[in-house]
């Protein structure tokens, strides 16, 4: 859909998030709840494959920088989000922080119609296939970004476990290390994003695998409990900066008129994969040690260091 009508697909992102976000303080019953949050997390999947679509159709030359700034504002959001919302809540209730953003999102949804509507590729009326990416180089990225991802979606789910069981610290301390890493977040995907144009994105890829894999390594390595949160922070950083590499290189293996189709097919694998190599890792961990999660994570980033080997520019 996002490929043939971009711009619709898009402002209907931003309609089916405000319609939940309306809904969710007026619910009165459990089954209008769900609807709310399902409308927002359908506003959500809606708005990632024309969004970074449209992103990926500015100038070639500066396209990693344009994706780094549109992850940059993800991170921002999840930074932003909960501390505004801190702030109000002892004010206001818990239910203003949903109608505060209703006129932002009315505002999104009309200016992405009229903008997307410019562009040329909007014109197409071509229909994505999914044969039009069934080939070895986009494969690759696909396989390899989405076991970043589970990796990610790995540390996300046990970090905060992990300090608190294994390394004895306070729930809270270990939530404010968990939460600083979206802000270092912000600076690493225009970083790495630039560093893709710079130096071409699979090295620049590469170059953030094994920044991750080193900074993992030491997590469980050091004794102070600063310095592993340090170093946790600097591992969500160079996972940030992989983000936008990760996005040009599926923009550079996929034509335009399919090109929505390719993150989306991306989305579908990255989530399933995170799902099930997660719930595998809960088992191990379970069952042995907690700190098994930094080999077992270093693994995947391995694995997808090798795939990115076997890929050419």
């Amino acid at each position: 859909m996002a490929d043939r009508r971009t711009n619709t697909v898009l402002a209907g992102s931003f309609i089916a998030t405000m319609l939940g976000a309306l809904l969710v303080p007026n619910s009165r019953s459990y089954p209008h709840l769900l609807i709310s949050f399902t409308l927002i997390s359908i506003g959500s999947t809606l708005y990632h494959p024309p969004a970074l679509k449209a992103t990926s159709e500015l100038e070639d030359e500066n396209k990693g920088f344009a994706m780094g700034i549109q992850n940059a504002g993800g991170s921002l959001g999840y930074s932003a989000g909960p501390l505004l919302y801190s702030l109000l809540l002892p004010l206001y209730g818990w239910r203003i922080g949903y109608y505060l953003w209703t006129p932002l999102l009315v505002v999104a949804a009309f200016y992405s119609y009229r903008y997307i509507s410019h562009i040329k590729s909007e014109e197409t009326k071509n229909k994505g296939s999914i044969l039009d990416i069934a080939n070895k180089r986009f494969a690759l990225v696909l396989l390899g970004g989405a076991l970043t991802d589970a990796t990610f979606i790995c540390m996300s789910t046990f970090i905060t476990t992990y300090y608190t069981e294994s390394r004895g610290i306070s729930p809270g301390l270990a939530g404010l290390i968990f939460g600083v890493g979206p802000l270092l977040g912000i600076l690493g995907s225009v970083m790495g994003g630039g560093l893709g144009d710079r130096m071409g994105r699979r090295r620049g890829f590469l170059l953030m695998l094994i920044g991750m894999g080193l900074a993992l390594a030491l997590i469980p390595l050091t004794g102070s409990v600063l310095v592993s949160g340090m170093f946790y922070v600097v591992w969500r950083g160079f996972y940030s900066a992989s983000m936008p590499l990760v996005n040009s290189l599926i923009a550079d293996n996929s034509a335009i008129e399919n090109r929505s189709l390719g993150y989306g097919v991306y989305s579908v694998v990255s989530n399933l994969l995170g799902s099930v190599i997660t719930l595998l890792a809960s088992l191990v961990l379970e069952a042995s040690s907690l700190e098994l999660l930094f080999p077992l994570s270093i693994g995947l980033l391995v694995l997808v260091t090798l795939m990115m080997l076997l890929k050419r520019d």
